[in-house]
């Protein structure tokens, strides 16, 4: 199945879906608990422990939209790789999870407020959070001068006749015009503010922060149009020939030619535009717990933008040429001499250029890094525990400190319904110690469970994590669950399975049949969560893409995710639905099959034959071509009926592509879509395109196996399940039809 990545929500539901305006408070009832929390200042957490574990969406885990605004309220925030503030933003949440490399903020000059109970899951590398502000525009460059217009050319000498038998001089040819001056390039605009953070680190985090508000770089000035040329000098006209006739005239002279004209002087280029000034820094506020977290792991940069370069001015234009003089006139015959030919002209002067100025620097923004918390600290020993329901388990909860000694009253949060924390003893001195215990009742959901386990004392409130796991009965490899599951028209629905004692070692793979009541169902966006995905998050698995045309009700459907490696196919998986065109509904009931992947088979080649037909999967006509159609035909002994099975990982997650024996080309699906009925065709084996070339192979009884396109999750069939030759392969919805089935021989 195509894969999608951690935290993207289609941009059309974006902030919708996910912002909760006055969460936790009705128009016109108060601030939003949001609200209250920021005004609360440091000791949030414990003002408002009871009302937070009290909301419906702490239960929930959201995908934050690419575009956003209000409060964001959820269990846990996933934030995406890139978000749009269209207003101040809280994000209040029991756990906030962040994408991996960076997060891109677009501020638009608001304020971005991340407020953790929880810390996250350990992460190896360090939370990258970008809200600089954006680069100024560059400038528009000059437009260039106009061409100088060429000289005239002088007009020939008067000819020599019986009254003067000398040729008269000819006429000097005219200046050239000088160029126009290119105009001037554009000043670049001022770099963007950055954004405000404002970030509150949870007790017991071990995360690492580099903070950027940096001011957006100024942009680089317009380059100066370039200079006209000059025009050329006019060529000189010639001199006049001498009087030709009889031996009775005196030696009749030709003229002399005439002057070549000046060639123009080249246009001065256009001046540079001005760099934009730099785009001031943000403002960068971070509280951090003062016992045991390092400051050390917090970066902030908050410089101002750098201005950007002035442009550069615009070539000068190029010299006119001086022009040619023109030739001397013929002698007449009575023995006179040739015409001196004209001079030339002088060649014009080059236009002069001008850089643009640089931009001014933008301020820098401000920053704080402010301790808050007690003068003692707590551990939890051990830090995590896993008990089957009915049971009770324990561990140690140990104070110290150096300062005054104090009486610290001990509480736990988080609990799964049907459990119970107890402390014994339930307050300790500074120094002090207890056990806590946790009784689970046999019908506590399976699950892992972040507790907050906290001391309470006149210095103040410390907490840390305490993770609990609850197993369920053994369940073996496949589960249904029957309960209905409320889709909200503005949210996720998410049904949980616990998977326990399935015993598959390697790549696994999962069939999930889905039972779902709602009005439409082009509506829903459907997605398989993993038990790792927190620390895998690129194995979430798309089951179903939404569709805008389909206003058909309901979805009844069965999925096949291909292969991979998971830490351990027990713990709970979830199935996720979301309306991204509205509309309530719920999940009535799905079943999750886990399964050993198939073994690699050899890399062949082989014939693919069509179960129904008896016909192989073959290159119509032969054709080494890229974009020729795949068919089924009556099997033979070429190659273009031959089909080597080449592991795309190595056989990590027994993904393939197939290749024509004939062409060593690939197979693919046309025009790369997911859409049911879209024909194949063989390709070339493209590296970038690897992903529309993968297919996995799903075991479909008897010796037979489904071949699953990895990008659309659709099988490989043919169409009409037709029997004749020619009859076209395609991609269609995976029933696991004869037509979907292939020998390999």
């Amino acid at each position: 199945m195509g894969r999608l990545r951690a935290g993207i929500v289609v941009g059309a539901v974006a902030g919708a879906v996910l912002v909760s305006p006055g969460a936790a408070g009705a128009a016109g009832t108060g601030p939003s608990l949001a609200g209250r929390v920021v005004a609360a200042g440091a000791g949030w957490r414990v003002a408002y422990a009871a009302e937070l574990r009290g909301l419906p969406a702490v239960a929930q885990r959201r995908l934050v939209g690419s575009v956003v605004w209000g409060d964001v309220v959820a269990g846990t925030a996933e934030l995406p790789a890139r978000l749009e503030l269209r207003g101040d933003v809280t994000v209040l949440a029991r756990r906030i999870a962040y994408p991996a490399g960076v997060l891109h903020v677009q501020a638009h000059g608001h304020t971005l407020r991340l407020l953790a109970v929880e810390p996250a899951a350990a992460a190896l590398e360090p939370v990258v959070i970008d809200m600089s502000g954006a680069a100024g525009l560059r400038g528009f460059p000059g437009g260039p001068g106009f061409s100088g217009v060429p000289g005239q050319a002088g007009d020939r000498g008067r000819e020599g006749d019986a009254y003067e038998c000398s040729g008269g001089p000819g006429y000097d040819g005219g200046g050239g015009e000088d160029g126009g001056a290119g105009t001037g390039g554009g000043d670049a605009g001022g770099g963007g503010p950055a954004g405000e953070i404002e970030l509150d680190i949870a007790d017991g985090s071990t995360t690492r922060y580099q903070l950027l508000a940096r001011g957006g770089a100024g942009g680089i000035g317009g380059d100066g149009g370039p200079g006209g040329e000059g025009g050329d000098g006019g060529w000189g006209g010639p001199g006049g020939d001498g009087f030709p006739y009889s031996a009775e005239f005196p030696p009749c002279d030709g003229g002399y030619g005439g002057a070549g004209g000046n060639g123009g002087n080249g246009g001065d280029g256009g001046s540079g535009g001005a760099g934009g000034p730099g785009g001031p820094g943000g403002t960068v506020a971070v509280t951090y717990p003062s016992v045991g977290y390092d400051p050390g792991w917090i970066s902030v940069d908050v410089a101002g933008g750098s201005g950007g370069g002035g442009g550069s001015g615009g070539f000068p234009g190029r010299p006119g040429q001086g022009g040619i003089g023109g030739p001397g006139g013929r002698p007449g015959y009575s023995g006179g001499r040739d015409g001196v030919p004209g001079p030339g002209g002088r060649t014009g002067i080059p236009g002069t250029t001008t850089m643009g100025s640089q931009g001014s620097d933008g301020p820098p923004g401000t920053s704080s890094v402010t301790a808050r918390g007690g003068a003692f600290s707590l551990a939890v020993t051990p830090a995590t525990a896993t008990v089957e329901a009915g049971n009770a388990v324990g561990t140690t909860v140990s104070t110290a400190g150096s300062g005054k000694p104090e009486t610290i009253a001990l509480g736990a949060s988080g609990l799964p319904a049907g459990a119970t924390a107890s402390f014994s003893p339930a307050t300790v001195g500074t120094g002090g110690a207890a056990t806590l215990k946790i009784d689970t009742l046999a019908g506590v959901h399976p699950g892992r469970y972040p507790l907050t386990v906290s001391g309470t004392a006149p210095s103040g409130t410390v907490s840390r994590v305490f993770v609990l796991t609850v197993l369920g009965p053994v369940t073996g490899c496949s589960v249904r669950d029957d309960t209905d599951v409320p889709i909200p028209s503005d949210n996720i629905g998410i049904a949980e399975i616990a998977i326990r004692g399935c015993a598959i070692d390697g790549p696994v793979t999962a069939t999930v049949e889905v039972h779902v009541v709602h009005p439409r169902r082009g509506s829903l966006y459907v997605w398989l969560r993993r038990p790792d995905q927190l620390e895998h998050p690129e194995l979430t698995e798309r089951l179903k893409d939404f569709d805008q045309a389909d206003q058909t009700p309901n979805l009844d459907a069965t999925y096949y995710v291909r292969p991979s490696t998971v830490d351990s196919p027990d713990g709970t998986w979830g199935l996720a639905v979301l309306p991204v065109y509205g509309g309530a509904g719920y999940i009535d009931s799905w079943r999750l099959t886990l399964a050993a992947a198939a073994p690699a088979p050899a890399p062949g080649p082989y014939q693919l034959v069509a179960t129904h037909s008896g016909k192989c999967l073959t290159v119509a006509g032969a054709s080494p071509a890229n974009g020729a159609r795949v068919v089924q035909g009556s099997c033979g002994a070429g190659q273009h009926q031959r089909w080597a099975i080449e592991p795309v990982t190595e056989g990590v997650h027994h993904v393939y592509r197939l290749v024509a024996q004939h062409s060593g080309r690939c197979l693919r699906i046309l025009y790369a879509g997911t859409a049911e009925g879209l024909p194949t065709e063989q390709r070339s084996c493209d590296p970038p395109l690897q992903a529309l070339q993968e297919w996995w192979l799903l075991p479909a009884g008897h010796g037979t196996y489904a071949l699953v396109h990895s990008y659309s999750g659709r099988c490989l069939g043919i169409a009409a399940a037709s029997p004749a030759d020619g009859a076209p392969a395609q991609q269609s919805a995976c029933l696991l039809t004869d037509d979907q089935r292939w020998q390999l021989t």
